[in-house]
């Protein structure tokens, strides 16, 4: 995404996931076919050891070689991207790579941890850590998308552990259901999201999700087709927001610490991966309810976090974290200036006999 212009970004970000969901439907295939599931995991492992290579052809982010001082390399690779895509490179481009610096806060980390021991360079990394969390806008990022993902992570497979109450009862058939259901949302989120932006769908899909989820809790059991539209509609909202997140969650972050950020998000939707099997496996067994209540409880709580966020869509990326909190900053004063324009629409007019 880090090399994509502002205006492709939502396409080609959206547009990645869809070679997850063809994949799946093709896993379902070869489950079918291949009933030996030392076979299976074989034929499910083996594409890696093309795709592998193709990682060699991807060029490295210049936003991120710049900032490790790297800049010629940086200008190599933009100069190969303009030339095959028959463009000028701006003259202004050039000075703008060797402006960039990297960030204050990461500079005395390398110098300080290439001698450490093990448990230095863990209380280093925590402090470093602690130390992100002093910036107000990037501790709000980290709060709401570690939330997020964490939630997000519990409603996905939860809604697939938890399927064989409402679907059939055919793995094969469920399997592709889920594939062709993914493509569908990424289908459908993309066009909505280059419209409506970011906050917008995450925020959205996740208090609708949550709400029919928890109507599903009061749907008898004869009426069992209602049931299984309210949960399917409910997975296919939590498919587009993990689409729109593995893009919105770098477009948040700083250039400096977008991998890192990414990473730490990508940890609470695990977590929440590890938390869902409980709920189904555990809690189902408590009471009839608890289940669908804490999923749409899940989904409800999520998107109240979505509103700490900013909206990124069309947006350029932010290098620093400097860049980070100006842009907070800018929404804030748009926000007052917003305000302050609409009170002045609402003051009525002063005549001359009032000035008087």
């Amino acid at each position: 995404l880090e090399t994509t212009p502002s205006r492709h970004r939502t396409l080609a970000g959206m547009l990645l996931g869809t070679s997850f969901s063809v994949a799946v439907v093709l896993f379902a295939g070869a489950g079918y076919l291949v009933r030996t599931w030392r076979w299976l995991l074989l034929a499910g492992s083996a594409p890696l050891l093309v795709v592998m290579p193709l990682a060699f052809l991807v060029s490295e982010s210049p936003r991120w070689l710049s900032q490790q001082g790297r800049g010629h390399e940086a200008g190599v690779i933009l100069g190969h991207a303009a030339a095959k895509n028959r463009v000028q490179l701006s003259p202004a481009l050039t000075s703008a790579l060797r402006d960039l610096q990297e960030e204050v806060i990461e500079k005395p980390q390398r110098s300080q941890t290439a001698d450490m021991t093990w448990g230095k360079r863990a209380r280093a990394k925590l402090h470093q850590i602690t130390a992100y969390l002093r910036f107000p806008a990037l501790r709000r990022i980290i709060v709401a998308t570690t939330g997020i993902w964490y939630l997000q992570g519990i409603l996905y497979l939860g809604i697939i552990l938890n399927a064989n109450n409402f679907t059939s009862n055919d793995p094969y058939i469920y399997v592709a259901m889920s594939g062709t259901m993914d493509l569908i949302a990424i289908l459908i989120a993309t066009p909505l999201n280059m419209r409506m932006g970011r906050r917008f769908i995450v925020g959205g899909a996740l208090l609708v999700a949550g709400v029919l989820l928890l109507v599903d809790l009061a749907v008898p059991e004869e009426f069992m087709w209602i049931r299984w539209v309210l949960v399917m509609t409910s997975l296919l909202l939590i498919a587009a927001v993990f689409q729109v997140n593995f893009m919105y969650v770098p477009e948040l972050y700083p250039t400096v610490i977008r991998s890192r950020g990414f990473a730490l998000a990508s940890l609470a939707g695990s977590f929440g991966f590890l938390t869902a099997p409980f709920i189904t496996d555990v809690l189902a067994q408590k009471t009839w309810w608890a289940v669908g209540a804490t999923f749409g409880s899940a989904g409800i709580l999520g998107s109240l976090l979505v509103p700490l966020l900013p909206e990124t869509n069309n947006m350029p990326l932010p290098d620093t974290i400097e860049d980070v909190e100006r842009r907070r900053e800018g929404i804030r004063a748009a926000k007052k200036g917003k305000t302050r324009e609409d009170e002045a629409e609402e003051m009525p007019a002063i005549g001359p006999a009032e000035e008087a």
